[in-house]
């Protein structure tokens, strides 16, 4: 089954709020990859945590972490 982005937003809300989610790759490939942006630091630390379980038998695995922020 093909993930959707809800699915995703759904998935890793539990490590804190999502700010964005931009899926990429193939769609008719069974790998594809995403982009998920949280609210603050400590989701996208949580998320990194999670490395490994599966969403729709899929195990999720982190390539990059990047950690952007703004100063006003």
């Amino acid at each position: 089954s093909r993930v959707s982005i809800q699915q995703l937003v759904d998935f890793f809300s539990e490590c804190g709020p999502v700010a964005f989610i931009r899926m990429a790759g193939n769609e008719q490939q069974p790998t594809r990859f995403a982009f998920v942006e949280f609210v603050d630091i400590t989701g996208a630390q949580r998320a990194m945590s999670m490395s490994g379980r599966n969403l729709e038998d899929k195990p999720i695995k982190f390539v990059a972490f990047i950690f952007n922020f703004l100063v006003h």
